[in-house]
């Protein structure tokens, strides 16, 4: 059986018997030449040779449809402009690379008759380093009309199992940008390490001028504590506030205290309700008539175990 992407071959030939050959023979639809019933055959009278008649009718230009006068086509460079949009579009919303793989991009490929949105590998490969670095340009005059920015940075993992630490800005505006993330690799990361990535990525950021940075806030980690007495040691930083965000340990201070004697009963009693107001939901939406009554916004809160 031929192989699929070469069976277009067969379609240019009547094969039929010679009583002067013992294999059947092809002939060819556009010249007529008769070549053994073979695939490998009838593909090099199409295209080794070539046939003449088969190229003069593969090189003529198809009439244009009707339809085409309705649909836009674009240019190269249109297309180009296009593809970069779409990586913004990832960039700035946070969306996955694969975003336009799915039924997204076939409704924007719908639209443009001759252009195809970029897939997971033209974006992380040639496309996204391009976005960031345009929408850089379009920050950088807010960071350099701040003069007073406050740093939030955290190490991390991304979904491949990286290593990587995130650094956002916050400027005096109010707004917040995220500034870069750093490839930590295998290499072990202790406060000085730290310190000397922070210090060079607000180096450049700021032109030098340190004294425009307000503040640090980051987690609680041990070495993010001694990170935080190297600010205080440095001539440039000491005038920062810094800031340990214990979330977590928020949480698990509130989890001990519903632990206790005085309050088990009560947040017992409260998962039991909640339990049974989730197994149910025309009790539950009778419970949320009874809030929006109750609340003087109008609006049901939501429902959450402790």
């Amino acid at each position: 059986m031929p192989r699929r992407p070469e069976i277009w071959v067969r379609k240019h030939f009547q094969v039929f018997s010679d009583p002067g050959y013992s294999r059947k023979r092809g002939k060819c639809l556009h010249c007529g030449d008769k070549v053994v019933d073979t695939l490998e055959r009838m593909k090099y009278h199409l295209t080794g040779k070539p046939c003449d008649a088969f190229q003069a009718k593969k090189d003529r230009k198809a009439p244009p449809r009707a339809i085409d006068q309705y649909i836009v086509q674009i240019t190269r460079r249109e297309a180009d402009e296009l593809d970069l949009k779409a990586a913004i579009a990832i960039f700035v919303d946070g969306l996955p690379f694969g975003a336009f793989d799915s039924h997204l991009g076939r409704l924007l490929a719908s639209l443009k008759s001759n252009w195809k949105p970029p897939g997971r590998t033209t974006i992380a490969t040639t496309l996204l380093d391009h976005a960031y670095d345009l929408y850089w340009d379009r920050l950088k005059p807010h960071f350099e009309a701040s003069n007073r920015m406050n740093v939030i940075f955290d190490e991390t993992g991304d979904i491949s199992g990286n290593r990587i630490m995130n650094i956002s800005i916050q400027v005096d505006s109010g707004a917040v940008f995220f500034l870069k993330n750093v490839d930590l690799g295998s290499a072990t990361v202790d406060a000085e390490q730290t310190f000397n990535i922070i210090h060079s990525k607000l180096s450049r950021l700021t032109n030098n001028q340190l004294k425009r940075i307000s503040s640090f806030t980051t987690d609680t980690c041990a070495h993010n504590r001694k990170f935080f007495k190297l600010i205080q040691a440095n001539n440039d930083l000491r005038h920062c506030f810094t800031v340990l965000c214990d979330s977590h340990g928020l949480n698990l201070l509130v989890g001990d205290i519903l632990k206790l004697k005085r309050w088990k009963q009560i947040t017992k009693q409260a998962v039991n309700i909640l339990t049974c107001l989730r197994g149910s939901n025309k009790q539950l939406a009778r419970f949320r008539d009874c809030q929006r009554a109750w609340n003087p916004n109008g609006k049901a809160s939501a429902l959450i175990l402790p």
